[in-house]
């Protein structure tokens, strides 16, 4: 997920105050973070979901491949999706 994903649902829980430097600060009670968290969880459910759906629609898969194999594909495929995510926010950081 990107930061600028990450903004724009903030955008739709969060209160927003601008600072004395004219940043954007959220405010939000237990309540709105509760919300956050599930549209988070949402989007990346639904992320995983079409990876999973585009793995399954190449070759790559096959009946000769066990479960376990399927298994672990979609498990390291999840993670580097997260090492992605990772790298794509170090870049914007500057790191």
């Amino acid at each position: 997920m990107t930061i600028e994903e990450i903004t724009e649902m903030a955008r739709q829980i969060f209160d927003i105050d601008v600072d004395r430097r004219g940043r954007e600060t959220y405010v939000c009670d237990e309540y709105g973070l509760e919300a956050f968290a599930k549209l988070v969880e949402e989007k990346e459910r639904e992320a995983c979901a079409k990876m999973c759906e585009r793995a399954l629609a190449t070759e790559y898969l096959c009946d000769e491949i066990s479960f376990n194999h399927i298994k672990n594909f979609f498990a390291y495929a999840i993670r580097i999706r997260e090492q992605e995510n990772d790298g794509l926010a170090q870049k914007r950081r500057g790191a």
